[in-house]
């Protein structure tokens, strides 16, 4: 019965073993929700009955995402990106229609830049790292969980410390994630949902 209750506990996924597995990971899980949340949020402001509340809402759950995890960066722009792809016809009517709602989570980049320059990360597990070698480390990272997506195999709690990497180091992978960004675009002007997706 044990073991039953232990097996539960763990994600469907094994990916994503790695937000129970650490402590510090519980931000990964924790920035999830409240980049859902301000999604919901997003969508449920569009009814005319509690806009304005279902707006605070979704300000304040950016907000708070943002001092949870730095990825939570993106979810502005994935707000605006679900208003232009599902519910206006254009950029120019969503921003006519939801200018505060995009300001006040635009403004929520204030709060992570200061964050980020009060409090940098300047170390990953006791090794000092400039930004730019963690973006090198992240780009041979972003790689390999994508094809751990399609073939969970090998996988490991710890993948260590970042490495040290130069730009020819992880050429390829660089050039992977450049062109899934050029699709993205690409797919965004043909079809706004397919592309929201990517």
């Amino acid at each position: 019965a044990v073991t039953g209750v232990q097996t539960c506990a763990l994600p469907i996924y094994p990916l994503l073993s790695e937000t129970i597995d650490y402590t510090t990971e519980r931000t990964e899980s924790l920035m999830g929700v409240f980049f859902f949340l301000t999604l919901y949020g997003a969508v449920r402001a569009r009814d005319s009955r509690g806009a304005t509340q279902w707006t605070t809402l979704t300000v304040v759950s950016c907000a708070v995402g943002m001092a949870t995890k730095e990825s939570m960066v993106v979810v502005p722009v994935v707000v605006v990106l679900y208003d232009v792809a599902f519910e206006f016809a254009s950029l120019t009517d969503a921003w006519r229609e939801r200018r505060a709602l995009y300001v006040g989570l635009f403004a929520t980049w204030i709060e992570l830049g200061a964050i980020m320059w009060r409090w940098p990360r300047s170390t990953v597990g006791g090794t000092a790292v400039t930004p730019f070698v963690y973006l090198l480390n992240q780009a041979q990272m972003i790689a390999r969980y994508l094809w751990l997506s399609a073939w969970p195999r090998a996988l490991v709690v710890d993948y260590g410390r970042p490495k040290q990497l130069n730009v020819t180091d992880v050429l390829p992978q660089l050039a992977l994630v450049a062109a899934l960004g050029i699709a993205t675009l690409a797919l965004l002007w043909r079809s706004r949902r397919v592309g929201f997706l990517a």
